[in-house]
This record gives C-alpha cells, sequence and structure tokens, in this order.
C-alpha cells in the first residue's frame, strides 16, 4: 500500500481550470451552489436560464406558446397545482420535465433568498416571530 492518497492536491500537480485550490480542499469555482444547480438540470440543458426559455408541450400553455418561466412567475395557483399534483410516478414527458423545473427553480429561489426546505421536500420553512 503507498501513502499516494495522502498527497496534497498542490504537491500532485492538479491543475484544472474548473476547481481552484482553497485551503485544503479542491472547490468549484462559483462555489457548491452552482454545481448543485448544473446537476439539476436535465440533458442538453446547460442553465436555469436556459431551461426557463422551454416552451410548453403540454396543455393550455401549449397553445399560447409560453414559456416554463413565464408561467413560474406570472401563474403562481398554477404553479402550486403543480407541485401538490404533478409527481415523478404521475407525470409523464414533458409534463414531468415541467415538474422538475419547477423544484429546480424552488430550490435555486430558495437558496437565494436563504429560506429553507424541509428536508427532501421542495416545502419552505416557516418560522414564528
Amino acid at each position: 500500500m503507498t501513502d499516494g492518497s495522502k498527497r496534497r492536491a498542490e504537491d500532485a500537480g492538479i491543475e484544472d481550470p474548473e476547481w481552484e485550490t482553497g485551503s485544503q480542499f479542491l472547490e468549484p469555482i462559483g462555489g457548491l451552489g452552482e454545481l448543485a444547480t448544473r446537476a439539476l438540470l436535465p440533458a442538453g440543458v446547460s442553465s436555469m436560464e436556459m431551461w426557463g426559455r422551454t416552451k410548453f408541450a403540454f396543455g393550455k400553455y401549449e397553445k399560447e406558446k409560453k414559456s416554463y418561466k413565464s408561467v413560474f412567475e406570472g401563474e403562481p395557483s398554477y404553479v402550486g397545482w403543480c407541485r401538490k399534483h404533478l409527481t415523478e410516478e404521475t407525470a409523464k414527458g414533458a409534463a414531468l420535465d415541467w415538474s422538475r423545473y419547477v423544484k429546480a427553480r424552488d430550490m435555486v429561489d430558495c437558496k437565494a433568498s436563504s429560506v429553507p426546505f424541509y428536508a427532501g421536500t421542495t416545502i419552505r420553512r416557516e418560522f414564528c416571530d
């Protein structure tokens, strides 16, 4: 057995433009939040902004040629209904993609506003005064 796993990153000569050396650990540029957000994106989509430009491919918003972002920001009652009724088990295809977008936006927006979710859900934690 060798002590190769004990070598420090700077000793190993690691030079990756996506990573920078912190105090002791390698961290992605932009922080772990940026990396987590990218992990939520579907294949072929490079950012939340790009995903938000997706046109609806089902329901009344398909006929109106609306984007995910415009519906998410302009139709809170519909978005609330979708949170409750469109799940991994009940939604398929375009509806499942929309459902995942809503969950991803909830997570991203919550991180931006520093309001935590209950673990494993997209339900925001509320606090008493």
